[in-house]
């Protein structure tokens, strides 16, 4: 059963050429795009979890105009 669904596989590239190019490319373009996702996205996460107490760690994102007016001071907490 399999080696037929190879068959018709093989003869219908083969008759439409420019057809399965576009499909095969879109598809390769695709699983790039994501196996880059969610390479990007392992990375994202795996940051700073060397450190043997990685629950601790803590951002503090601050915003500071030019004449002090204004500041945001906030502590976040990283999950993991």
């Amino acid at each position: 059963m399999v080696r037929n669904y190879f068959k018709i596989a093989v003869r219908t590239l083969l008759k439409q050429r420019a057809f399965s190019i576009v499909n095969i490319i879109g598809l390769s373009f695709g699983m790039a795009a994501s196996f880059i996702i969610l390479n990007y996205l392992n990375f994202e996460r795996s940051y700073d979890t060397f450190n043997e107490k990685a629950d601790r760690i803590y951002r503090v994102p601050m915003q500071i105009t030019e004449k002090a007016a204004r500041r945001k001071l906030s502590l976040l907490r990283i999950r993991r």
